[in-house]
């Protein structure tokens, strides 16, 4: 199971990657990976970095440690150093500290999640001023996507 999350995580980060390089044509300046790399998660943080190693070695990587101190610190150094896409913060306390110092930004910054299952992370509602995109379903979406496939599937375990 872990290898099949590792793969998955692995997979998404670098297609992440390469669906800002085919919109943008060229991205001006390369996005930056924001995960935990130390602490209790850090185990997440590694595989967007093998992820992020796919694409390119050379990507800036910065640890958010899961926590909001981490996470705003992280993302205003990226920002600072010219970043305007971020990607990964799978952890919802950095998530939203990041999306904090995003939207008070001059510039357009987008920041790409990875992983963050909270159902309010991308509601118009609640975050209209955060350019935060999920690239996985939230919590909600995931049960009931596997409800309906055991659901489905129940008959041909039965059979």
């Amino acid at each position: 199971m872990a290898r099949f999350v590792k793969n998955q995580l692995i997979h998404a980060l670098s297609s992440c990657l390469l669906l800002i390089c085919c919109a943008t044509g060229a991205v001006a300046q390369d996005p930056v990976i924001i995960g935990p790399l130390t602490g209790t998660s850090s185990i997440i943080g590694e595989f967007m970095l093998a992820g992020a190693n796919a694409y390119d070695e050379k990507l800036g990587v910065l640890d958010d440690k899961c926590s909001a101190v981490s996470g705003q610190a992280a993302a205003t150094r990226a920002f600072d150093n010219g970043a305007q896409i971020l990607i990964g913060m799978p952890c919802v306390a950095a998530l939203d500290a990041a999306a904090l110092v995003a939207q008070d930004r001059q510039t357009a910054p987008i920041i790409l999640a990875l992983g963050v299952e909270v159902p309010d992370v991308t509601s118009r509602e609640k975050r209209a001023n955060w350019p935060v995109f999920r690239f996985a379903p939230d919590a909600e979406q995931e049960a009931t996507t596997i409800a309906n496939h055991i659901k489905r599937e129940w008959r041909n375990v039965c059979s």
